[in-house]
């Protein structure tokens, strides 16, 4: 008889399948082969699904583990629909992947239409299987008792891997279906273990009772003990090989606890093995998938930080590459892949995980086409090890004896930027760490830290400061520990910057760190990326460290002897060195300088896309500090007198000659600030919008609580927006005029007071909500999150995001994650996703008359993370689709009928960062999918720009012989290379290494070419992009966050203005620019220039801004400095008028106050006010009258003279 073909389509490596099959071959000879098809390869297209299809129906029988709704599913959908061929869920998964089960007479699909849908069949309880068929059989008759069965006999097999019940699996369902003939197979029952326990993997034995484990393995208290969590059910038989890797090398040093589970209630193993106080644990090591209650759907997550605050030791997550070939992870810049990086990497993140480290991987079987093996990677598990251990001393070292390494940052390179972090006062943050740490009696003697700084030359490349106090490395104990890096790094360095020690701080026989030291604390100046110090001309990102870098960084582990590093404030370069994006090599920089040293970074709670960063690839465990306080921009000066003058305008009569008088004074006054003038009922609205605005007030400093004002005015910003169960309390109190200071009495009054006494009746909810908020506010322990971690504790997670928005960020002090990235776009982002499209479309028709063909928007990790996917929904809305949320990681994605919509659909050019590439890899593959649904629809070109463009795209591609031209065709999501973040225009804007404006357009291209979407992953194609960006008409960005204008950020004109001018330069027209403003309930939408003046208004100019900032020594002046170098990007790409230039001359030096003030603040930085703005007027941006360039080439050399001195 021929053999029995049995199809496996999982994503297990089968590792064991090539011996099982010899075993049945020696007893039975060839009665059935099995073919294995991994879902990886499937979803990737990496197989040919029509080829896989037809071998599929061939088979017997089809065994089927599957998670998500993708490829796989739709494969196996139709071949279900369209065959009759059998097919067995063997592990479960959503109620659509449990459907396709069919068995003899058994069906899930026939046992749902009996029952109306109300069978539920829950295959996480195996134990309770047999009973829930004795139950259905009993209550459906007719029903196949014995197929079933056979069903739940198949999931005991897979679920318990061992290599017998594989070997059983394979006979059981041969016999069962694979035809007469088989009946004298035997076949032994499936060997089922414990739900959970532990295993010991030197004995390769199973116990329940942890007593007994230790007494069998000789615990000893002296040693830490790590505990080490993986899965006992169906990929035990893969995880158990990061157990070996592991336990073999923590064995010397520690008691190993490797405790199974299975893998969704991973609770009841954790409390009973984990967190025994016979045996405490020193670390958790989990190489579980998802989070760690509940599986690939999540459970109660405030069980999980009840267990783990009880435990309170680090949580590590190793990336566990189940469906990654090593050869491939070797190569890949990505490092894991989509799938991968959500459960290994974001999902445990949520937990509070850290430090995503690679410990196994694949390798293929010769010989047996697609099956694989799991083997450990030797020297990741090593750096696993080191660090865990590392990081466990800390539990058992006195204070007075571990060494602390304090960096700050100083970008640009020069003294100017020294200490530059976003919205911290880094010198006083730093004072504020020392003393705390000499409270806790670490060896310290706190000092300021601006005077040692500046006293010490220590800055990177100082221009006057001379490094006389520089900590001073010898070249030749550098050179020793160059001579161990790898080779490859080693030629990758001198490739790039000659030999070593290189040229850039180096003097005579020795390189110099810029830092100072006290006692066992070390503050040192994180080295620059050389760029500026290389030349204008340098803008490479692969450029991977200098030496100076390199010693840097080995000097703490190897000759200061660092305990622990600490990155102070947002953000450094460190986790941007080349390398992978995420499960680092030996060869990444990150990973080479982090070394084994326990890394802890102060990070910016606004910032979840660059703070991820941090952790993934710099292994840093984030603890995250507080917004400024906040303040209503208000109005002042000019902006004061326009509101008089409008008040005069609408007070006189509209006969009264006076009236025209007035409105030709507010004509004028507009035009001196720059300001736009449709009409007094315009200006009005826009004046008041600005007197509103919030804006951030000076710095934080770490562990300064907020109080009195500033925690009036937070919550009050808070309250007055709608938040879940808690509507707006401006709304409440009614439409009284002094409806904002009633909402502020009662916020003093109910809120802030901290008594119990009753809530005012009908605005309860509200200021519940507000105690609550006031009460998290409170909690916050940033410089105690620090001490914690220094002593080996648990940092407890929480979600980063707009303290206003998002007002569940607080307390600070936590380790920062994003917001689950199957959940975007939620329904409410999806709503005002879709009113943003609405918005500019309407500024674009009313201005054209009619649509725009294609729309160039940028996504960011940045903004998404907090808005829940705004954009991405606005990106949905313009091509007519519409998001379903349901229960599988990839979003059901809809066609709106086109009469629905109203217009044509648009199409659009979306241009994402590299931090929406790694944490929303699901989102790529939706949006890509979504625009190829609608390329595909049988509409006509002038309601379907999709459709149009693509017949377009496609016919050039294959005219030019491009290959794939049909997927190629249809994408639209470009961004930059793998492994890249960004483009190369700030730094160019900020070495001021530019000729022409077309050039900030070609670098843009050059950077952000590389396609991304369905399969394809950072695939070059400059021309594809320079056709998508021909066709451009309108480029569309969002504002979504208070702490940041338009005008605060360079990536503002990096992205918006960097696809604007592309667009201008691709298709020689300049394209409609666009902001919507998200930070408030109404969404504004407007033009870029116009929005950049609103924010130079509302902050660079305002009084109350720059007063706010000064109060902060040194750092304020550098954000100042900051702000007018932005001013230089936007002009090049989106324009500023030149009246704005104007002004900010006024305001800042020819004020003699305000310059007074600056210099005393920061006189680098004031310097380079000057000369940021000299340079405005000699690009022609600022038509500057000669009397005020003089005057401005004055105050520059005179603070240039001043500061020679100094040096």
């Amino acid at each position: 008889m021929a053999a029995v073909t049995i199809d496996l389509i999982t994503n297990s490596p089968m590792g064991d399948l090539p011996a099982v099959m010899e075993e049945i071959r020696e007893k039975y000879g060839d009665i059935v082969r099995a073919r294995v098809f991994p879902v990886a390869q499937i979803d990737a297209g990496r197989l040919d699904e029509a080829d896989v299809s037809e071998q599929l129906r061939g088979s017997s029988i089809i065994l089927y583990d599957i998670r998500g709704n993708g490829r796989t599913y739709q494969l196996l959908k139709r071949l279900y629909d369209s065959s009759g061929v059998a097919m067995c869920s063997i592990h479960g998964g959503s109620p659509e992947i449990l459907s396709l089960t069919r068995l003899g007479g058994f069906s899930i699909q026939d046992l749902a239409r009996r029952t109306g849908g109300q069978a539920q069949v829950d295959y996480t309880k195996m134990q309770q299987l047999d009973l829930t068929v004795d139950r259905l059989a009993e209550a459906v008759p007719g029903l196949s008792v014995r197929d079933m069965r056979n069903w739940t006999k198949a999931i005991k097999y897979w679920n318990n891997p061992h290599r017998d019940n594989l070997k059983n699996l394979i006979l059981f369902m041969a016999r069962e279906y694979g035809g007469d003939g088989l009946a004298g197979v035997e076949v032994s029952p499936p060997f089922e273990k414990p739900e959970f326990g532990v295993y010991d993997p030197w004995q390769d034995a199973v116990y329940v009772d942890l007593g007994a484990y230790m007494t069998a393995t000789g615990y000893d208290p002296e040693k830490p003990t790590i505990g080490i969590l993986f899965y006992g059910n169906v990929h035990y038989d893969v995880s158990v090989v990061g157990v070996r890797a592991l336990a073999e090398r923590l064995r010397p040093h520690a008691n190993v606890v490797p405790a199974f589970t299975g893998g969704v209630k991973n609770l009841p193993a954790l409390e009973r093995y984990f967190n025994d106080e016979r045996f405490p644990v020193d670390a958790i090591v989990s190489i579980i998938w998802f989070r760690l209650n509940g599986g690939p759907m999540g459970g109660d997550p405030a069980k999980t930080m009840a267990l783990l605050s009880s435990v309170d030791v680090p949580l590590y997550t190793p990336v566990t590459l189940y469906s990654t070939d090593l050869g491939d992870w070797e190569e890949s810049p990505n490092g894991a892949g989509g799938v991968e990086v959500l459960a290994t990497v974001v999902f445990p993140e949520i937990d509070g995980s850290a430090e995503p480290i690679p410990i196994f991987g694949l390798q293929p079987v010769p010989g047996y086409g697609e099956v694989r093996q799991a083997v450990p990677i030797a020297d990741r598990a090593d750096r696993i090890v080191a660090r865990v251990l590392r990081r466990v001393a800390l539990r058992r070292k006195p204070n007075r004896d571990k060494r602390v390494a304090l960096v700050i940052y100083d970008y640009p390179p020069g003294e100017a930027s020294i200490g530059g972090a976003a919205y911290l006062d880094t010198f006083r943050s730093v004072e504020a760490i020392m003393e705390r740490l000499a409270a806790e009696g670490y060896r310290v003697e706190p000092f300021r830290v601006k005077g040692a700084l500046l006293s010490a030359g220590a800055a990177n490349s100082p221009e006057f400061l001379r490094s006389s106090g520089a900590l001073r490395l010898p070249v030749s104990r550098y050179l020793d520990w160059y001579g161990r890096l790898p080779a490859p790094v080693r030629e990758d360095v001198e490739r790039n910057w000659g030999p070593p020690p290189g040229n850039v701080m180096v003097e005579g026989k020795d390189i110099l760190l810029p830092a100072v030291r006290s006692g066992n604390v070390f503050l040192g100046i994180q080295p620059s990326r050389g760029i500026h110090e290389r030349g204008k001309a340098y803008h490479d990102k692969h450029l991977p460290p200098h030496h100076q870098y390199l010693a840097f960084y080995l000097w703490l582990e190897r000759e200061f002897g660092a305990d622990a590093l600490v990155h102070v404030g947002t953000h450094g370069t460190l986790e941007f060195l080349p390398g992978k994006e995420v499960a680092l090599s030996s060869r990444c920089y990150p990973d080479l300088l982090t070394g084994d040293l326990p890394h802890f970074y102060f990070y910016h709670v606004t910032n979840p896309s660059e703070a991820v960063i941090a952790k993934r690839r710099s292994y840093g465990t984030l603890i995250n500090y507080a917004p400024p306080a906040f303040t209503t921009a208000g109005l002042y000066g000019d902006l004061l007198a326009l509101e008089d003058l409008l008040a005069e305008h609408g007070d006189a009569a509209a006969s009264d000659g006076k009236r025209a008088a007035v409105l030709e004074k507010v004509r004028e006054t507009c035009a001196r600030l720059g300001l736009d003038f449709q009409s007094a009922e315009q200006l009005h609205e826009e004046l008041s919008s600005m007197k509103a605005s919030v804006i951030p007030k000076g710095l934080h400093v770490l562990g300064q609580p907020l109080e009195d004002q500033s925690l009036e005015n937070l919550l009050y910003f808070v309250l007055c927006r709608d938040n879940p169960g808690a509507p707006s309390l401006v709304r409440a109190v009614g439409s009284r005029a002094d409806a904002e200071e009633a909402a502020r009495a009662l916020i003093r009054d109910c809120v802030m007071s901290g008594d119990d006494a009753a809530l005012p009746e009908g605005v309860e909810p509200t200021l519940e909500y507000g105690r609550e908020l006031r009460r998290r506010i409170a909690e916050s322990d940033e410089l105690g999150a620090l001490t914690r971690a220094l002593d080996g504790r648990f940092v407890l997670p929480n979600i980063s995001g707009d303290p206003i928005r998002t007002p569940e960020v607080f307390p600070t002090g936590r380790n920062s994650y994003q917001f689950d990235p199957r959940l975007v776009p939620s329904e409410a982002a999806y709503e005002r996703g879709r009113e943003i499209a609405e918005n500019t479309l309407r500024e674009f028709y009313r201005e054209h008359g009619r649509y725009p063909e294609t729309v160039g928007m940028v996504l960011w990790g940045f903004e998404t993370a907090k808005t829940r996917g705004e954009t991405v929904a606005q990106a949905l809305a313009y091509l007519g689709l519409k998001v379903v949320q349901g229960k599988s990681w990839y979003p059901s994605i809809k066609v709106v009928p086109v009469e629905e919509l109203g217009r044509p659909r648009i199409d659009v050019n979306v241009n994402i960062c590299g931090f929406f590439r790694d944490m929303f890899p699901n989102l790529i593959q939706s949006l890509s999918q979504g625009v190829a649904k609608v390329a595909a629809l049988d509409e006509d070109a002038t309601v379907n720009y999709v459709r149009k463009h693509t017949t377009a795209i496609r016919a050039g591609l294959e005219r030019s012989g491009t290959g794939n031209a049909a997927r190629l065709s249809t994408a639209r999501i470009f961004g930059p290379a793998s492994g890249e973040y960004g483009t190369n225009l700030p730094s160019i804007i900020e070495t001021s290494d530019w000729q022409e404006e077309a050039q900030l357009a070609g670098q843009y291209v050059e950077n952000m070419c590389h396609v991304y979407g369905d399969g394809m992953m950072g695939v070059r194609s400059d021309g594809l992009f320079r056709q998508v960006l021909g066709s451009t008409e309108m480029v569309s960005q969002v504002r979504d966050t208070n702490e940041y204008e338009v005008s605060d950020l360079d990536h503002y004109y990096e992205f918006l203005g960097g696809l604007s001018k592309s667009v201008q330069v691709a298709s020689g027209r300049r394209p409609v620019t666009l902001v919507s403003d998200t930070t408030n309930e109404r969404i504004r939408t407007t033009d870029a220039s116009k929005a950049v003046a609103r924010g130079t208004h509302t902050r660079l100019l305002n009084p109350e801004w720059i007063d706010g900032l000064l109060a902060h020594d040194f750092h304020g002046a550098q954000k100042v400095a900051d702000r007018v170098g932005y001013l230089i990007g936007f002009a090049a790409t989106v324009g500023v008028r030149s009246e704005v230039f104007q002004n900010v001359s006024e305001r800042l030096m020819f004020d003699d106050e305000t310059l007074r003030r600056l210099r005393e603040n920061n006189p680098f930085a004031t310097r380079e006010v000057a000369k940021r703005l000299l340079e405005a007027e000699r690009r022609g941006y600022w038509a500057a009258r000669p009397e005020d360039v003089e005057r401005l080439k004055s105050i520059y050399l005179q603070i240039e003279l001043e500061l020679e001195n100094m040096g």
